[in-house]
């Protein structure tokens, strides 16, 4: 037992020199820097019909550009700038990080206000736009149309309210996902913790996924299917309509109200289970599977 004690103080000891050690060298080369932000244009030239976004800590916005050039404005840090470049019909946007490992340590500025990026395009048509964000809030307005979106952010905020004439996919980790005005084909949503809302919205498959926080449809018409499903959260679902509904919510609620008739089956371990009573297989347009384990269900036809 002994052994066992002097081993255990002998680790801890090694690592408390090895921090100490790892400490100074940080503190030595990096003095306690303070971030200044640096104001920064970039032009773009060349032509392109594609988007990729690849960013570490911005505040992102795309808007249409008012004097007819496509250029980044943006603010950015010492050794963090940004990169524009035009390829195979593609405009890429990249965040960079080149600071050392130490100086990302001990780094502090007074401004609070997260860093804003702004990408001004010259027209409002393109074929697909990708978006890979770390962290920071993504906004992409109603001024622009895509055929493909692609948008994925680990810590932030998702705000997309442009026109598409194909598919949708969306995925948040921390952060809410926030959809207004979108008409597509196939639409895929998934966020880890956060709210995902979605109003007007007319496609023929839509598929929401949420692990904790809540899911909110308002006005969404999916022609084939729909399915809703949230771990810990309630799932709202007011004035939607698809063939067939399926939403399912582990630990939480399902309440709202479906544009037509269905036949409904509902499944609820703990709680209540409140539909409409099943209509005759000729009167119903299409099928309603409600599901929640933990919480109630409460659904009405308009």
């Amino acid at each position: 037992m002994k052994t066992i004690k002097r081993f255990i103080i002998f680790i801890a000891i090694i690592f408390i020199v090895g921090g100490s050690i790892v400490l100074a060298f940080a503190i030595k080369n990096n003095a306690f820097a303070q971030k200044e932000r640096i104001d920064k244009t970039y032009e773009i030239d060349g032509e392109f019909q594609n988007i990729s976004v690849i960013i570490n800590v911005d505040d992102f916005e795309l808007k249409l550009s008012t004097d007819g050039k496509n250029k980044l404005v943006c603010q950015e840090y010492d050794k963090m700038p940004h990169e524009t470049s035009v390829s195979d019909n593609c405009l890429n946007v990249l965040g960079k990080d080149e600071r050392k490992w130490y100086e990302k340590i001990f780094v502090f500025e007074w401004n609070f206000k997260p860093i804003k990026s702004i990408l001004y395009l010259n027209k409002d048509t393109f074929n697909n736009i990708v978006v890979d964000a770390s962290t920071g809030n993504f906004v992409i307005g109603n001024e622009f149309t895509f055929e493909n979106a692609d948008l994925k952010l680990s810590t932030g905020n998702l705000e997309f309210n442009a026109k598409l004439t194909n598919d949708l996919k969306a995925k948040v980790s921390t952060g809410s996902v926030y959809f207004k005005n979108v008409d597509c084909k196939n639409v895929e949503l998934k966020s880890s913790t956060g709210l995902i809302s979605v109003e007007n919205m007319n496609c023929e498959k839509f598929k929401s996924e949420g692990s904790t926080g809540s899911i909110k449809l308002t006005n969404v018409i999916a022609e084939n299917e729909m399915e809703v499903v949230a771990s810990t959260g309630d799932i709202y679902l007011k004035e939607v309509d698809s063939k067939k509904i399926y939403a399912k919510v582990s630990t939480g609620n399902i309440r709202g109200v479906i544009l037509t008739p269905k036949i409904f089956t509902t499944t609820v371990k703990t709680g209540h289970a409140n539909v409409p009573s099943n209509p005759s297989a000729d009167l119903a347009n299409g099928e309603c599977i409600l599901y929640a384990s933990t919480g109630n269900i409460d659904v009405s036809i308009k």
